[in-house]
């Protein structure tokens, strides 16, 4: 049975991917990049440039929302992209749910759940190299979701990166331990690890 896949032979549910968290403020595009934190904090840069980075940032996602809005494209769109994506994927339509979970990543690129959708599709057609770089940003924007890393340890076990693999499912095993809400979780990275020699 290939990776990405539940032990019942069905792929995984993507119901792990959650909106809230560290960087939910930045989910509408309106908020500065994590890289610069909500008070302007952006290392090596004086005072001027960080508030010349700032307006020039709300600058253009100001403009990229009112080009969204004048082309129809609202969150109420995007949205509605999203769930047919994630119906296409619990209906093993993996390209239709890879084209529609694309079309909302580029609009919304800091919102870790439409990473984990789209790398999600990518891994069940095989593309475990493109997933794994998704995962990856997907798990540079929740730095506390195990899910994330433990779909970067399944892309790299299909890689043959058992080392790789072997140190996400680790730290997949950690974050798991933060929350129990990953109980399931634990015991499947905990399981996985046990088949890598």
């Amino acid at each position: 049975m290939p990776r990405g896949y539940a032990p019942s032979g069905q792929p995984y549910r993507l119901s792990f991917i959650r909106q809230e968290g560290p960087h939910a403020a930045h989910l509408n595009g309106h908020a500065p990049h994590p890289a610069i934190g909500a008070e302007g904090d952006a290392p090596g840069l004086s005072p001027e440039q960080k508030a010349a980075l700032l307006q020039l940032s709300q600058t253009l996602l100001d403009a990229k929302s009112e080009l969204e809005t004048q082309h129809g494209l609202t969150a109420e769109h995007f949205a509605l992209l999203y769930e047919r994506g994630l119906s296409a994927y619990h209906n093993r339509d993996f390209h239709a749910a890879r084209a529609d979970f694309a079309k909302v990543l580029q609009h919304r690129p800091l919102e870790a759940r439409y990473h984990m959708a789209f790398a999600s599709a990518l891994q069940q057609l095989g593309e475990y190299r493109d997933a794994l770089l998704f995962f990856t940003l997907a798990a540079q924007l929740r730095a506390d979701d195990p899910g994330a890393v433990y779909r970067i340890a399944e892309c790299l076990i299909e890689l043959d990166d058992t080392e790789g693999a072997r140190q996400a499912l680790q730290l997949s095993r950690a974050l798991c331990r933060q929350d129990a809400q990953y109980a399931s979780l634990s015991v499947q990275a905990d399981q996985l690890l046990t088949t890598l020699h």
